[in-house]
């Protein structure tokens, strides 16, 4: 008989056929991933060995459940497994990883049966995608979305500007925490280098713009302690890369100049000494220069000194604003922001001013402010764009611009740690 021959078939002939076909395929489909063959195995499936191990780890594929995850291979169990300490939590069930990290020393009671990968150090090709809650491991995380981004925002959406306080959230734009809650405008959050601390400008008079104070903080908001004392602005502090001085700018003297002082308040050099009015300090990586804003001949221009206020040197040079200079994690290429072009756009120059190349490219809005990402591969930066400042992110070709606050009044003033 030809099996190829075509004949007419019944309505139940034709469902009998379906069905035959439909489970052969099935089985065909079960052996090719691999779950026949296993028995009694602890073993979960999905369509794909994400780590090319032999284990399909999402979809129960049969045998035992492992509720305590005795089998790293196994992690899916929330609808076998048991509320053992009675908080309404799964082992198995909950989330187990945020851009911080895994639950890796078991300081948060509701993550459970953490995935020796999860903890290792190393890319073991588990991603988000393999599990249903978030398990995702070091080699998975969408470069430069690791840490945390420090920022300012207005408290509440009644379109009122009353106060500034800082934020911080995840590289993501998820997790936003208030760590900062007065009736001052703190401004200008900068990270120290081991990220356990932020510094910042507090408008402690709100009758005058000029009575700022530099504060410092735990990276949680606790210990607030003011390090200047002055009857005039101290603000855009900047910490070193050993994180023992903060630079800053300053109006002690009748005029904005950058002063450095010990991380602690103490020993307040002035470092500047000139009519102009300088601002925006940025150490560069190695902790050699500081890059600034410096406002003379009539234009803002970023210029670059040793820490010790000599061999200033000029990197840009036209009629536009520059300002906000930002170096590269690899000190290579040093981020501002300008006017040049009219609205006013991020740029990207070599650090010795060459090479200057407009990344934003969004001649509708303002993009200024920017932060690099840790391991300098993207950019957040605030915008007008939504009428008022948001935080956004980008790459550093200026693709995939995206909004982290999406909030009804501004957000800005960005600083990024890993």
């Amino acid at each position: 008989m030809n099996i190829f021959k075509k004949v007419r078939q019944s309505s139940s002939d034709k469902i009998i056929t379906y069905g035959l076909v439909a489970v052969l395929t099935l089985v065909i489909s079960y052996a090719l991933i691999g779950c026949l063959g296993y028995g009694d195995a602890t073993i979960h499936c999905d369509d794909i060995d994400d780590d090319k191990d032999g284990f399909y780890p999402t979809s129960m594929c049969g045998g035992v459940v492992d509720c305590d995850n005795n089998d790293p291979n196994n992690w899916d169990s929330c609808s076998t497994c048991k509320d053992k300490d009675g908080d309404n939590s799964y082992i198995n069930c909950d989330r187990y990883f945020t851009l911080n990290g895994p639950d890796c020393n078991d300081n948060d009671p509701n993550i459970y049966s953490n995935p020796p990968e999860l903890c290792d150090g190393i890319d073991n090709n588990i991603c988000s995608t393999d599990f249903g809650y978030g398990l995702i491991d070091e080699g998975c995380l969408p470069p430069g979305l690791t840490g945390k981004i420090a920022y300012c925002s207005t408290p509440s959406d009644n379109n009122i500007i009353s106060t500034f306080e800082i934020f911080v959230m995840d590289a993501d734009g998820t997790n936003k925490i208030r760590l900062t809650n007065s009736e001052n405008w703190d401004l200008h959050p900068t990270w120290s280098p081991d990220g356990s601390n932020i510094a910042f400008q507090s408008l402690l008079s709100p009758t005058s713009i000029e009575k700022w104070e530099i504060y410092v903080m735990d990276a949680d908001g606790s210990n607030q302690v003011r390090l200047t004392y002055n009857t005039e602005y101290d603000g855009e502090p900047a910490w070193s890369p050993d994180g023992t001085k903060i630079a800053f700018k300053s109006y002690r003297d009748g005029n904005y100049e950058i002063y450095v002082m010990d991380a602690n308040g103490s020993n307040q050099v002035r470092l500047t000494i000139n009519i102009a009015v300088d601002g925006e300090p940025a150490w560069s990586p190695d902790g050699s220069k500081i890059a600034f804003k410096s406002h003379r001949d009539g234009n803002d221009e970023i210029y670059v000194m040793d820490t010790n206020g000599n061999n200033k040197i000029r990197l840009t040079n036209n009629t536009a604003v520059d300002e906000f200079p930002a170096w590269s994690p690899d000190e290579s290429k040093i981020a501002f922001d300008s006017d040049r072009e009219g609205a006013y756009d991020i740029y990207i120059m070599d650090a010795d001013g060459s090479n200057q190349i407009n990344i934003t490219n969004y001649p509708k809005a303002d993009d200024s402010f920017p932060a690099w990402s840790p391991d300098g591969t993207k950019m957040a930066f605030r915008s007008t764009r939504e009428a008022i400042y948001a935080i956004y992110i980008m790459n550093l070709n200026g693709t995939n611009q995206t909004n982290l606050t999406e909030h009804a009044l501004w957000d800005t003033d960005p600083a990024w740690i890993q």
